[in-house]
């Protein structure tokens, strides 16, 4: 299903793809995390996650060490709490500036 979700994108902008629950044990484990990480030989701290889910994505990142961005859904407060609250996907490019 989400090799699926990426075909129709209609982008192929991406190093490494981990699919957790297939290559690697579900989210929030660190390990497909890891696993992304260590393809593209990058630290955790150095990388930044982005998910729509607290508790698969924020948590997963954060169990890992990464900074999480979260699309958000509209809840209030957040739980856990991702260091960044996006609108669209677009806004991660606001954060890298």
């Amino acid at each position: 299903m989400q090799s699926q979700k990426l075909d129709s994108l209609g982008v192929d902008c991406f190093e490494t793809v981990v699919h957790a629950g297939y290559d690697a044990p579900a989210k929030p484990s660190p390990e497909p995390f890891e696993m992304a990480l260590s393809t593209i030989e990058t630290p955790p701290e150095r990388a930044i996650y982005v998910g729509n889910s607290l508790g698969a994505d924020v948590a997963g990142a954060h169990n890992t060490g990464m900074t999480a961005a979260w699309l958000a859904d509209g809840t209030d407060e957040p739980e856990p709490v991702p260091e960044y609250s996006l609108d669209s996907p677009r806004d991660v490019l606001d954060i890298l500036e």
